[in-house]
């Protein structure tokens, strides 16, 4: 019966070393493909990240530029605002300057007036008959003679003429340059208006570029805040899935390296095996950031763990035969007592095989929602 017993108890211990090996396989797939989004998703993060802090350095570029563009267009205002003075002073002198000439000019045309007149006085003064009345020549020699009177008068009105015709030409230069001069001015600074309008326009167009910009910027800095926030809310939801991996992967060792075999073991050890290995669990828990920078790792000391179990359970089974051996040479009277052992300690056992496997089963479950939401998650980038 006992050897019996036995050799169920190792086929149970077969069946449960074959499911660990292939939930082994499960999970070390999982944590393969965990490692590969996570490592996608960092890179996303990365690169969004280098993005954003491009577009800041563009935008504060361009804040920068449009600081000096304020500044040269307020100069540019004031500038304009200083012309358009200018002009309206040159405007107010050009009129003052026309009004002084009008009155030369009505000056000039008033002299000649006289000067006709005076030419009239001395022509009728010639033409009367005035001979007869005259002196005998004795006496003419100290009268007044008219003529060289009128000639004296003429060449004045002449010299006066010519001196007022020369001041008017220098005058008329004066303000003929003057008004050239304004008009230059004048040209420049409607030439200066148009050059400050279109600049104001390509600086509007500018401004509106920038505003897409910012918001393309605002834009950017949600779907990296929203991927960092998934990113944290995934990593929260598979540390407890790791904590669920590494209970099974990691055995207490001190127990291990006994070499009983487990239909032996009474149900308080069994019992205290079960608390080791869940405080080995929890013990043996790894951070999320582990997971996420050195996932490489973690699969090398999964495999180092697997290959540890695979040698553990080669030994265990060879101790179980040659336990078995030992055990059919001993006398029947203990053999009684362990069968009794047994069936008294056997439905404990039982529990305990049952208690694994649906924590196996639903680690299996766990791993499968997780591969549900990894492909959710690789969609979602991708969208975006």
């Amino acid at each position: 019966m006992l050897s019996g017993r036995k050799i169920s108890n190792l086929q149970l211990a077969a069946e449960l070393g074959k499911s660990l090996l292939e939930r082994n396989r499960e999970l070390e797939q999982g944590l393969q493909q965990m490692c590969s989004t996570n490592q996608e998703q960092l890179q996303e993060i990365e690169y969004l990240t280098k993005q954003v802090d491009l577009l800041r350095q563009v935008n504060d570029q361009h804040a920068k530029v449009y600081e000096q563009l304020d500044v040269s267009a307020r100069e540019l205002e004031q500038s304009n605002q200083k012309l358009v003075l200018d002009n309206r002073t040159a405007q107010l002198k050009i009129h003052g300057l026309m009004e002084t000439v009008e009155l030369l000019q009505t000056q000039v045309e008033e002299l000649q007036h006289q000067v006709e007149e005076l030419k009239l006085t001395s022509r009728q003064s010639q033409r009367s008959p005035c001979g007869e009345r005259w002196p005998p020549r004795s006496t003419q020699s100290v009268c007044f003679d008219p003529d060289e009177g009128l000639d004296n008068l003429e060449v004045s009105v002449a010299s006066w003429r010519e001196e007022a015709q020369a001041t008017l030409q220098q005058s008329l230069r004066a303000l003929q340059t003057q008004f050239a001069t304004e008009r230059a001015r004048r040209e420049e600074a409607e030439t200066e208006a148009e050059l400050l309008a279109r600049e104001n326009a390509a600086l509007e167009q500018q401004l509106a570029r920038m505003e897409g910009c910012q918001s393309r910027v605002s834009e950017l800095e949600q779907e990296t805040e929203e991927l960092r926030q998934l990113w944290k809310s995934q990593s929260s939801s598979r540390s407890p899935r790791s904590e669920v991996i590494h209970g099974l992967l990691l055995l207490n060792p001190e127990e291990e390296n006994e070499g009983v075999p487990a239909a032996v073991k009474s149900p308080a050890v069994l019992k205290r095996w079960a608390s080791e290995i869940y405080d080995h669990e929890c013990s043996c828990v790894r951070r999320p950031e582990v997971v996420k920078y050195r996932g490489i790792s973690l699969l090398n000391e999964v495999d180092a763990q697997y290959s540890a179990l695979q040698v553990k359970y080669d030994e265990l089974l060879q101790r179980c035969g040659h336990q078995d051996s030992e055990l059919c040479e001993s006398s029947p009277a203990p053999v009684e007592v362990d069968d009794s052992e047994d069936d008294f300690h056997q439905p404990e056992y039982k529990d305990l095989f049952r208690e694994i496997f649906s924590r196996i089963q639903k680690t299996k479950e766990d791993l499968i929602e997780h591969r549900g939401g990894a492909s959710v998650d690789e969609a979602l980038p991708t969208s975006n």
